[in-house]
């Protein structure tokens, strides 16, 4: 069975080198202050260059999240012989970044991907992935919360990749999970009262099962089948990029 992720989605907010930074940084605070046991934050990087680890005050973050870019990534400055990373610069496609939370003893819990501040071609996205130990459905929530709360997202979803790939959901449109965030209210007027969804912070949340769902979950992958064949005529499934080609 694949690992629980929180996955949020979004587009169309270019970012500066600075701001891909300070934002990734706070949010990483945010999910460590809700999570005290996950005191061991690393970005994941070459351990032949260094350990990646970031100490408790945050303040060697910046280095070691510049130091794991990828030499060979694009970025655009004023002066366009500059391709390197700067606190003004911008992605030729994202932002992009990997980090580990665990215990003081070394397990990782949790690992964050980050690819955001895309220059509007790419879908904007942070994806939490649970490790089995640590996972719950009172972690999901909460890390679903956070992270909506945090990234004001176009939709978010709590899934596992088996569950999508298994009902081909199309990357960059709405997949539904156990749990499916929307920003878009209008959801809670499209779909039967067999579904349970209600308002969740400015949007609605779509609940279809009890708790988190594999794919050997056959009746859980079912309802989720169902609420995608109700919405799909809606159009708010559907990435808004595309409505607008």
């Amino acid at each position: 069975m694949q690992s629980l992720s929180v996955s949020c989605y979004w587009y169309d907010r270019p970012l500066s080198g600075r701001q891909f930074i300070d934002q990734v940084k706070h949010f990483l605070m945010n999910i460590r202050d809700a999570f005290p046991g996950l005191a061991m934050l690393q970005v994941v990087r070459d351990p032949k260059e260094s350990s990646g680890v970031v100490k408790q005050d945050f303040s060697n973050f910046d280095q070691e999240v510049v130091a794991s870019l990828p030499e060979d990534w694009v970025y655009v400055n004023e002066d366009p012989r500059n391709k390197e990373f700067s606190d003004n610069c911008r992605p030729a496609l994202s932002f992009r970044a990997g980090f580990v939370l665990g215990t003081m003893e070394g397990a990782a819990d949790l690992s964050v991907q980050v690819s955001i501040g895309s220059n509007g071609r790419n879908l904007d996205n942070v994806t939490l992935h649970l490790a089995p130990e640590f996972e719950s459905e009172e972690v999901a929530r909460k890390l679903l919360d956070i992270a909506v709360s945090y990234w004001t997202p176009h939709h978010a979803t709590v899934t596992r990749s088996e569950v999508d790939n298994l009902l081909r959901q199309p990357i960059g449109d709405v997949r539904i999970g156990w749990l499916t965030y929307f920003s878009n209210a209008d959801v809670l007027n499209h779909l039967s009262p067999k579904h349970t969804a209600n308002g969740f912070k400015s949007g609605a949340l779509v609940q279809v099962n009890d708790g988190p769902i594999s794919a050997a979950n056959g009746d859980g992958v079912e309802r989720i089948r169902k609420v995608i064949e109700e919405l799909e005529p809606t159009g708010l499934l559907q990435n808004p990029k595309k409505k607008v080609r």
